[in-house]
């Protein structure tokens, strides 16, 4: 879980509650809640490396429900 955590914290995704970011990780699949909206949140869909600067954890929350 701290590996999907970094990962997201290197693409400049805003994590505050790291707990809740777990609880909510384990509770729904990555693929659904990250992979199935990160194109709307990247910085560039077309840029090698993934970024989501200026976005929230909770702004894939807010998409997945």
């Amino acid at each position: 879980m701290n590996k999907l955590l970094s990962l997201l914290k290197g693409r400049k995704l805003i994590i505050r509650d790291e707990q809740k970011a777990k609880r909510h990780l384990l509770e729904k699949n990555y693929f659904d809640l990250i992979n199935g909206f990160e194109t709307l949140l990247l910085k560039d869909d077309k840029a090698i490396d993934k970024e989501f600067e200026g976005y929230y954890f909770e702004d894939f929350l807010l998409l997945y429900n």
